[in-house]
């Protein structure tokens, strides 16, 4: 190649909020994983002033539902494969992480369903967390009902949209809502939680509580390092090594298209997939917030990390401050990965069925 710069990192030196790649959907396939193309943006979301309203969640009182390491909280469900922390400062990561997808992607969802959500439908989250993007589609569409579902009562109890509603429970042992209920589930970011079995189970739970012509979306973030130095590869590379070890794929991102397409019965034409890249340490503010959510993450994983490297929380603070650094010099990005999907509708009636209706 001698002294061409690569193309993907020639767009990564150009990504800005005002300069963005733009590439078609792609449909029914997976995208190489260290491309930064973006996706095409919109703008969808609005905002509606809250009510207020009581929320139902089911926690078991059998036993304490965290437990505490170095400082840390964490869930204590012990069927979750799930390593991250369920605390504040963990709440604050996740919102931030939040708004940094959000720009990315160019709005909170990339089903074509804008119309079907303005008149009024039945959404699920499936793993809502804090709700941050359950609560800004409740505002942004009032007449639709929107279901929050976490294995953490971390979600708003008290003051939120009265359309909303959350509840504690595992997708993974099943979701706990009827057949053909819902019209559009979304799922964001548990590649730390589903091992492959889990991940064929809910897919096929998601089309159970979808009604006919219902959608989903699945967003993943690919955990392999783009562009990035020794340290924060060395890091990353560790981490995901030790979710595979409990049975965890941190590259589901890449294959979403196959799972979706293998396990849930869908139209094929309207599969979509795109990808876009999260700068961390570069490219302005949405780089500054991409900077405090890897340190966050990684500062999250601390107490698992220093047991497993066997060093001082001193050293891994300073290691930590390291990868921000050299995230900056790199230009270092993770690319974040969607797959929406249709549910076929109602099948039509056979001429028997269509006399019996008439007879009827």
């Amino acid at each position: 190649m001698g002294n061409t710069i690569p193309k993907a990192l020639v767009k990564q030196r150009k990504l800005s909020r005002k300069n963005i790649t733009s590439n078609k959907l792609t449909s029914q396939s997976s995208l190489p994983s260290t491309s930064p193309e973006q996706p095409p943006r919109s703008s969808r979301t609005s905002s509606k002033d809250s009510t207020l309203s009581t929320v139902t969640s089911n926690p078991t009182a059998d036993k304490p539902q965290f437990i505490w390491d170095n400082g840390r909280r964490f869930h204590n469900v012990a069927s979750v494969a799930y390593v991250l922390p369920n605390d504040d400062a963990e709440v604050d990561r996740l919102n931030f992480q939040h708004y940094l997808i959000k720009w990315a992607l160019d709005g909170n969802y990339q089903t074509p369903n804008e119309t079907e959500l303005k008149n009024g439908i039945n959404v699920l989250d499936i793993g809502c967390g804090p709700g941050v993007w359950t609560l800004e589609m409740a505002h942004a569409f009032p007449n639709s009902d929107f279901h929050g579902i976490d294995i953490s009562p971390v979600f708003p109890e008290a003051i939120r949209p009265a359309n909303t509603h959350f509840q504690i429970g595992n997708a993974a042992e099943g979701l706990p809502f009827p057949d053909n209920y819902f019209d559009f589930v979304f799922q964001r970011l548990l590649l730390a939680s589903y091992t492959l079995d889990n991940w064929k189970f809910v897919l096929k739970e998601i089309e159970r509580v979808l009604k006919p012509s219902g959608w989903m979306e699945i967003v993943e973030i690919n955990m392999a390092p783009g562009s990035s130095g020794p340290i924060y590869t060395e890091y990353l590379l560790a981490v995901n090594n030790g979710l595979k070890e409990r049975g965890l794929d941190p590259y589901v991102a890449t294959h979403l298209v196959d799972l979706v397409k293998n396990n849930v019965h869908v139209d094929p034409a309207t599969i979509r997939t795109d990808y876009a890249s999260l700068p961390w340490n570069w490219g302005g503010k949405m780089g500054d917030i991409g900077a405090y959510n890897v340190r966050h993450f990684f500062e999250s994983l601390q107490p698992w990390q220093t047991k497993a490297r066997g060093i001082s929380d001193e050293e891994y603070a300073k290691n930590v401050s390291a990868i921000i650094e050299e995230c900056g010099e790199h230009k270092a990005y993770n690319n974040i990965h969607f797959v929406v999907a249709q549910l076929p509708g109602p099948a039509e009636a056979t001429p028997q069925q269509q006399i019996e209706i008439n007879d009827g």
